[in-house]
């Protein structure tokens, strides 16, 4: 088995560990549009935080935790990012203030970009 196809078979596994994980938090018809598996927490250690944008909201589960956390689009709920230092981190607002963040390193910014692109044509 080459390294790219171990790669990709450990990818697998995290993606269908966290499709089952998320799947009882769905409404029936809710749809799974993007998700990215940050790198860091808040405390900025290595750990992994699982963020999906989804038709209805955008949910979280954060490392050691089994509960999810989710926030339904409304008006003036926004995702945005910046970096500094090798260190980006994920912000999510509404209109008084910042509800949640998220840590991660700049290797996953395409990623974060494409999951901020979905979470902008959803909500």
């Amino acid at each position: 088995m080459t390294s790219s196809s171990l790669s990709s078979d450990s990818i697998a596994v995290s993606v269908e560990f966290w499709r089952a994980s998320i799947a009882p938090q769905l409404a029936p018809d809710e749809k799974i549009a993007a998700w990215l598996e940050t790198d860091l927490d808040t405390g900025l250690h290595f750990n992994q935080t699982l963020l999906v944008v989804t038709d209805c909201a955008l949910y979280a589960q954060n490392p050691g935790k089994s509960q999810w956390l989710r926030w339904p689009y409304r008006a003036g709920l926004t995702l945005s990012h910046h970096d500094h230092g090798g260190v980006a981190t994920l912000e999510l607002h509404d209109a008084s203030c910042r509800q949640a963040y998220w840590r991660y390193t700049v290797g996953l910014s395409i990623a974060a970009q494409r999951l901020i692109d979905q979470f902008q044509r959803q909500a």
